[in-house]
């Protein structure tokens, strides 16, 4: 199972609702350089994969530039605030800059300034309008959006036995963006809504990943993402056959209401991030292939083949 992360969806995790940033009236205003202690609370605390056309930064964003964000962003957004450099205008000398060679945002090793995180509130938006003006959108034959939501929603609750109610909920069109031609699709994505604290205080949390077919409106793959890797999960090359049984009974629970699972077919474990083991079912039409954590069986997901 490898987790799907989507342009939009990611856009949402990294930058928030409303996006990233402060205005020109507030810049003289912001420290220059400020000497950050990571051991005194001003801690990297989220790791925004930027993944639009495979843009990243050079390091996390510090707590408070988050807690800033939605201030700045306001002004950009309502009061047409702009920065004194645009990302297209900065260089190396700046501090913050676009690497265009390696496709990276580099930020300054200290405190983004107030003027610097509504130059980034700006490269957001004019990325987030590209990517709006070229992405895929589903024709009037598809179900829509909600539609996807609903049967996401559901598909989650019933294999994960989650509550969703502090979570946020982006849904995007993907098209057959990783999938064969022709096999259009949506994805959903759950995500706590205080996902960077969790992150800070190190408490652990799932996000929940959904693939919902554009035209028939059946679920195509349910994927999870577990934040802290379990201690008692080890390397494993082979499974007894005791093992195997169990794995096997236990993919078949977790199924349980979401499909008929008809002969078993082949069980093998690969890497994801955490050991994993992935049971294959043939129900005479179709493969599903469910994945069971190791040793503990959590549901990590499953896709339907």
């Amino acid at each position: 199972m490898k987790r799907k992360i989507i342009a939009a969806t990611v856009l949402m995790l990294v930058l928030g609702a409303n996006a990233l940033i402060i205005p020109n009236i507030f810049a003289e205003k912001a420290p220059q350089n400020i000497n950050v202690n990571l051991e005194k609370g001003n801690k990297l605390i989220y790791d925004p994969l930027f993944d639009v056309d495979n843009i990243s930064y050079s390091r996390s964003f510090y707590k408070s530039e988050i807690e800033r964000r939605e201030k700045i962003n306001y002004e950009y957004s309502y009061n047409k605030a702009m920065p004194s450099k645009t990302m297209d205008e900065r260089v190396k000398e700046d501090g913050l800059y676009f690497d265009r060679e390696k496709n990276m945002v580099v930020l300054p090793e200290r405190e983004l300034t107030d003027d610097e995180i509504l130059a980034l509130c700006d490269f957001a938006a004019n990325i987030n309008t590209l990517f709006e003006k070229n992405r895929p959108h589903p024709t009037e034959d598809m179900i829509t959006n909600e539609d996807a939501e609903k049967i996401a929603e559901e598909e989650v609750k019933a294999f994960y036995n989650a509550e969703l109610k502090n979570f946020n909920m982006d849904c995007a069109y993907i098209g057959d963006i990783g999938r064969e031609e022709g096999s259009c699709a949506y994805s959903v994505c759950f995500s706590p809504i205080n996902e960077p604290y969790l992150a800070e205080e190190k408490k652990p949390y799932y996000v929940y990943i959904v693939d919902i077919d554009a035209c028939t409106g059946e679920t195509l793959s349910v994927d999870s993402y577990y934040s802290r890797q379990k201690s008692e999960w080890k390397k494993v090359d082979t499974l007894s056959e005791k093992e195997k049984e169990q794995f096997i009974e236990k993919s078949r629970l977790a199924m349980k209401g979401i499909a008929q699972l008809g002969i078993f077919k082949e069980q093998h474990i690969y890497e994801h991030g955490q050991n994993v083991v992935i049971t294959s079912f043939y129900n005479g039409a179709e493969i599903y292939e469910v994945a069971l954590s190791y040793p503990d069986m959590y549901n990590v997901g499953w896709e339907r083949k």
